[in-house]
């Protein structure tokens, strides 16, 4: 009886930690994950700024990318979407994206936050929620 107790205790106790260490992976995960969005979109902030759209959608798109606006319709491809930016840039529009979640799924990563909208001079248009789909191509993430 003894011993049947203590192997229980014992199956408990090795669960326990074994989730422990799992969930500290997660964690540690999640966090580098946040990491390398960040930084995405710390490139996507300086194409912005000098404008080079091209650049911005060959370096952080994938070729099969889709977008979204938020006032409706739906662009697609590489030259659909530097022309949509472009159309963003020219107009005076200056977008911020401050991820609020970021989890990897298998060989995705989606990521949800707030867009904050500004004028060329630093007044605040508006925020908009997005959600982001990234997928690794040739060892790089890239908006899907």
């Amino acid at each position: 009886m003894f011993t049947k107790r203590n192997n229980i205790f014992s199956t408990i106790i090795l669960f326990l930690l074994g989730s422990t260490m799992l969930f500290a992976q997660t964690e540690q995960q999640n966090s580098d994950v946040m990491s390398t969005i960040q930084q995405k979109y710390q490139e996507f902030g300086q194409y912005m700024q000098s404008g080079d759209t091209d650049g911005l959608v060959a370096n952080l798109y994938t070729d099969d990318a889709t977008i979204y606006p938020p006032n409706g319709g739906v662009v697609s491809t590489s030259k659909g979407i530097s022309k949509f930016v472009s159309g963003m840039l020219s107009s005076g529009m200056v977008i911020q994206l401050v991820p609020k979640e970021v989890e990897m799924l298998g060989d995705a990563i989606y990521d949800y936050g707030v867009a904050n909208v500004s004028n060329m001079e630093g007044e605040k248009l508006g925020i908009q929620r997005y959600m982001v789909i990234w997928k690794k191509v040739d060892g790089e993430w890239r908006i899907y």
